[in-house]
C-alpha cells in the first residue's frame, strides 16, 4: 500500500499528495476516486490487473509493488556487450522518452556538459593539444572493429527511428 502511493507521489505528477489522489483514476482506469481516497477502500481495489497496469505505467517490477522484493526496476546489463546495448537501445520507445511519458521531463533537463568535444578523445596529441586518454584509442578502435559496432549502431539507430 505504501509503495503503491509512493509511486504516484514520486512520479513527477504535479500537486500535493492529496491532489495526486484525483489523478490516479485517470492514469489507472481500474481505480475510481472513491477507491483511492482511503486506505480501507484502496487495499481491496489493488487487484492483479491494477497492479499490472501500475507496474507497466511506471516501468517497475510488480513484485516490488507487492512488497515481495527490494528491486524496483528490471536491470539490463550491457557491460562489455555492445551488441546487447544496441539491441536494448533499439527496443526503447524514443517518442515516449522525448515526450516525458517514459522518463520524467525533469530528469532530461538541467545542466549540460560544456566544452566537451569528441575530437578531444579521438585525436592524438600530435593532432590536438587538448587530446585526452589517447593511449586507449588503439584498443578502442580494435574493440569497435571486432564487434562491428559501426553496423550494430547503425541498425539500432534505424530501428529506433522507425519505431517513432
Amino acid at each position: 500500500m505504501k509503495r503503491y502511493r509512493l509511486d504516484f507521489e514520486q512520479s513527477g505528477l504535479h500537486g500535493a499528495p492529496d491532489s495526486l489522489i484525483t489523478q490516479i483514476p485517470r492514469l489507472v482506469p481500474g481505480l475510481t476516486l472513491d477507491k483511492v481516497s482511503r486506505v480501507e477502500t484502496l487495499l481491496p481495489a489493488l487487484t492483479g490487473e491494477v497492479l499490472d497496469e501500475t507496474a507497466k505505467l511506471f516501468q517497475i517490477r510488480r513484485t516490488w509493488l507487492e512488497g515481495v522484493g527490494d528491486e524496483i526496476y528490471d536491470t539490463v546489463w550491457c557491460y562489455k556487450a555492445p551488441e546487447r546495448f544496441f539491441e536494448e537501445l533499439a527496443r526503447l520507445n524514443l517518442h515516449a522518452i522525448e515526450s516525458g511519458h517514459r522518463v520524467p521531463r525533469r530528469d532530461l533537463q538541467g545542466r549540460r556538459l560544456n566544452n566537451v568535444s569528441l575530437e578531444d578523445f579521438a585525436l592524438s596529441p600530435q593532432e590536438s593539444r587538448q587530446s585526452k586518454e589517447t593511449e586507449e584509442l588503439p584498443q578502442v578502435m580494435k574493440f569497435i572493429e571486432h564487434h562491428d559496432l559501426d553496423n550494430v549502431a547503425r541498425r539500432a539507430f534505424a530501428a529506433a527511428v522507425a519505431g517513432r
